[in-house]
């Protein structure tokens, strides 16, 4: 294949416990474990089903991608080698917009928690101001090299193992004290269940999300054809264990209808530790931590997904904007100041229209998935067609097993990721709620037509060129 991906040329800094670490600090949501703990028991379960039908096989296929095209632009590049370029184009899109909108959603998190801890009776008009303020200082720390950031990366990995410990200590000291946990967790409570809680099963889709966007920086890895399947292989496993013993301790703490999206987790170690003295010190070093580790997985997801539009657009798919390099420090500049602009501006017009920074980040949540899974679904095709049409090329990892059952759990996750798309809208055995959802509806399809229509205007300018 001779395609012109990948050619950036950029300092290889990227070791093995770099890889390992850098997931653990993409794929580990803490953010998102508050939703999820609001299914109640039934949800470890559904972990480990979504575990075995998604997340292990989307681990497999990517440490299979990453290892044997180890190109700048991880997905985008995937989805460029399958299956052309109109797809990519499609993708680099539906993959850069879809992160604008998360930065949003994350500073509003993020500035959420810290009003929980220092200034709890933050207005809205506050919460916003210093949601715009974090996302700009987020867009400057992006455009460090990645050398001199990836340190920012290691720790938050090390502070979200923390964070578990944390929280599994909490259950046991709130255990101690009450004898029983707020929730009934009987064996019959871990029956798979669906309900109204079932409207929070898209967050647990998400947590398991972004294995490739390591990836996408492959021109800094030193080894990537052995380093990429042995990182992601481990992190799949450890955080599959992670994400089950969060979700179970603050299950243990405080009741599932009573969990804040937001405040969920600080909540379970101020119920456990109390107030006053040492629990007071406790509680605020936890939430410092806390703190530390959402700030810590903005930096590196936004280059990344950056990057992905920076290699889109040096070949053609997106406007030349989206490619412009740091004269210095060669960080996908363009891309990352158009991120900060869109992330303000949704920031501010959200702030207007929402009654809560719970409300506001849900509903920009809620956006952002949609877009963000439609990537994997092409990225499950770029695989087969790969594994079918380009047999000669040496892959120094391969999905376990022949091909057709890799095929097979490629098409089940394909199906996974459409399921979870609908119950965004429509939960079984719940009404839709078309205030919520039309909205919803209507921002996804403007996306979808503001990226064919820069895709349509960039690719009929590399052809006048030609």
């Amino acid at each position: 294949m001779s395609m012109e991906i990948g050619k950036v040329e950029k300092t290889k800094s990227l070791g093995r416990m770099d890889i390992f670490l850098g997931i653990i600090c993409l794929v580990f949501f803490l953010d998102t474990i508050g939703p999820t703990a609001a299914m109640g028991p039934s949800v470890i379960s559904w972990y480990l089903i979504v575990a075995a039908i998604l997340f292990i096989p989307l681990a497999l296929v990517t440490a299979e991608l990453g290892s044997t095209y180890p190109d700048e632009g991880g997905v985008y590049s995937w989805v460029l080698r399958g299956m052309g370029r109109k797809w990519a184009a499609r993708v680099s899109w539906f993959y850069w917009i879809n992160n604008a909108i998360w930065l949003s959603s994350m500073t509003i998190f993020i500035i959420q928690v810290f009003a929980q801890l220092f200034l709890p009776n933050l207005s809205m008009t506050y919460i916003v101001i210093l949601s715009v303020i974090a996302i700009w200082l987020f867009v400057f720390i992006a455009m460090r090299p990645l050398k001199e950031s990836k340190w920012i990366t290691n720790i938050g990995a090390i502070f979200k193992l923390l964070i578990v410990v944390g929280i599994f200590a909490s259950a046991i000291v709130y255990l101690m004290k009450n004898g029983t946990p707020a929730n009934d967790l009987s064996l019959k409570s871990f029956t798979p269940a669906l309900g109204a809680s079932f409207a929070f099963f898209p967050a647990l889709v998400f947590n398991m999300m972004g294995f490739e966007s390591i990836s996408s920086m492959g021109s800094q890895m030193k080894n990537p054809g052995k380093d990429v399947p042995k990182a992601i292989v481990a992190a799949v496993f450890l955080l599959t264990v992670l994400y089950c013993l969060a979700n179970l301790a603050m299950l243990v703490i405080l009741p599932a209808e009573e969990m804040d999206i937001v405040q969920g987790l600080l909540n379970c170690f101020i119920f456990s530790w109390g107030t006053g003295g040492v629990a007071t010190i406790i509680v605020m070093v936890v939430g410092l931590i806390f703190l530390a580790t959402l700030i810590s997985q903005v930096p590196i997801w936004i280059v990344s997904t950056c990057t992905v539009g920076a290699e889109a657009a040096r070949n053609g798919e997106l406007p030349q904007c989206f490619g412009k390099l740091h004269p210095k420090h060669q960080s996908p500049m363009g891309g990352l100041i158009i991120y900060g602009v869109i992330a303000s501006v949704l920031t501010i017009i959200g702030g207007l229209l929402s009654g809560s920074g719970s409300e506001l980040f849900w509903t920009l949540f809620s956006f952002t998935s949609i877009i963000f899974f439609i990537p994997y679904i092409l990225n499950f095709n770029s695989f087969i067609k790969l594994r079918k049409n380009d047999k000669e090329t040496v892959r120094p990892f391969r999905f376990p097993g022949p091909d057709g059952f890799a095929f097979f759990m490629c098409r089940l996750g394909q199906a996974v990721f459409v399921f979870t798309i609908i119950t965004f809208f429509w939960v079984p055995g719940q009404p839709i709620d078309w205030a919520y959802t039309i909205p919803i509806v209507i921002g996804v399809i403007i996306s979808v037509i503001v990226g064919e229509v820069l895709n349509r205007t960039s690719a009929k300018r590399v052809i006048e060129k030609k």
